[in-house]
């Protein structure tokens, strides 16, 4: 407690509650428009690696596609070596911590979308299922991790899918899913070569699998207890510590959902306002990024924490910021930094959020911020106790006079 004569009492009292609260007001997010590579054009960012780098992609003004990276503290700029040269459509899709990228272009010579990555700059192509086993199909890698592995998803002439890796040295091997299913669609790779991802069981419901590196999937969510969870789930991301971000039909709509590396499960909800929630991302702390959609579709980037709870990032932007709308939070990497899209002045356009006072919102220690509403209320209760103080105290205090 303050000494006598230091006491903030009075009116005194008044001016600090606001004080305070436009300083808490002030913490969360600052924005950084990731931009785009054409005039008017919209951009988004897929992903974002330790260090603040971001993947993505951006439309041109011919209305085609290409993948795009953003180096920490920068904007996008266009990927286009090796492979990527000359082609009609890209997008980076994922990123590692050494800034390689990894996504899909099309190759106009068998008209079918290859998985890349690249790797010192230079994109590789990842090849095609056009052999005799598929009958011709697109791929798409989805994830790469710390030694250059990739993840990633191929679609069949038959409209399903099939889970692939694709070693750094090249090596290309399915993922054998569980009850010998032949369906998958792979989605989250950490740095360990556990994935995640779905496929469909004999009934065709859309379970979640988890893959060891070189080993067969397992149903992940098989011997849970998920009240109020339907049958489909599908996995999101999955990070070092074997967390596993997700979402699932809830009682006729999407939730997100975490499964924690020591087997807990816990629903992430949705925010009032808001019926469905979709995960994207996962950081190394367990925390999820993703959006939610309101009774009118209208989406909404979120972040979710274990212990503060689910908030509508739009809710955390400073002031100077507010004039984005966020819709959809893609990555979340261990400062805090996050990846996604929302549109500013009527544009679409890629994402880079980051704390206001550069460390973590959520770090051992630190004070869990409020939307501005909650601030503002607490705000006029503890003026209205302040101005209380100044009546009662203002005759027997020489100090508020």
């Amino acid at each position: 407690m303050l000494p006598k004569g230091r006491r903030p009492t009075g009116w005194r009292w008044c001016w600090l509650v606001v004080l305070i609260a436009s300083e808490r007001a002030d913490a969360g997010f600052t924005v950084t428009d990731l931009g785009a590579v054409a005039p008017n054009q919209p951009s988004v960012a897929t992903a974002i690696n330790e260090q603040g780098a971001t993947s993505g992609s951006a439309t041109l003004s011919d209305g085609s596609t290409v993948a795009v990276e953003s180096p920490v503290g920068g904007v996008f700029r266009t990927i286009n070596t090796g492979v990527l040269a000359g082609s009609t459509s890209s997008s980076a899709v994922a990123i590692n911590g050494t800034g390689d990228v990894a996504g899909a272009f099309f190759d106009a010579s068998d008209k079918h979308y290859h998985a890349f990555r690249t790797a010192s700059g230079m994109a590789i192509d990842l090849g095609s299922f056009s052999g005799p086993k598929f009958g011709g199909a697109d791929s798409r890698g989805v994830a790469i991790n710390a030694s250059g592995e990739v993840l990633g998803s191929a679609r069949l002439k038959d409209g399903s899918y099939v889970a692939f890796r694709v070693s750094s040295g090249g090596v290309f091997s399915t993922i054998g899913l569980p009850g010998g299913s032949a369906v998958g669609q792979a989605s989250g790779l950490n740095d360990k070569g556990a994935a995640v991802g779905s496929y469909l069981n004999a009934q065709g419901i859309s379970r979640v699998f988890l893959a060891g590196e070189g080993g067969s999937a397992i149903d992940l969510l098989a011997h849970f207890n998920t009240p109020g969870f339907g049958l489909n789930s599908y996995g999101s991301a999955i990070n070092n510590r074997g967390d596993v971000a997700g979402f699932g039909d809830f009682n006729g709509q999407s939730h997100a959902f975490v499964v924690s590396a020591g087997g807990t499960f816990t629903d992430i909800g949705v925010s009032n306002g808001f019926s469905s929630s979709v995960s994207i991302g996962i950081n190394g702390q367990g925390q999820v990024v993703g959006k939610m959609d309101d009774y009118g579709s209208n989406s909404r980037a979120f972040l979710w924490d274990s212990k503060a709870g689910l908030f509508d990032i739009n809710t955390l932007l400073a002031p100077g910021d507010r004039n984005w709308t966020l819709t959809t939070a893609t990555g979340i990497n261990d400062s805090d930094q996050i990846s996604g899209q929302g549109y500013f002045n009527g544009r679409l356009h890629g994402f880079l959020l980051t704390p206001t006072d550069g460390t973590p919102l959520f770090s051992p220690g630190a004070t869990v911020p409020a939307p501005p509403s909650v601030w503002m209320a607490s705000a006029g209760l503890l003026m209205v106790g302040g101005w209380w103080r100044f009546k009662r105290g203002r005759t027997a205090d020489p100090d508020t006079a």
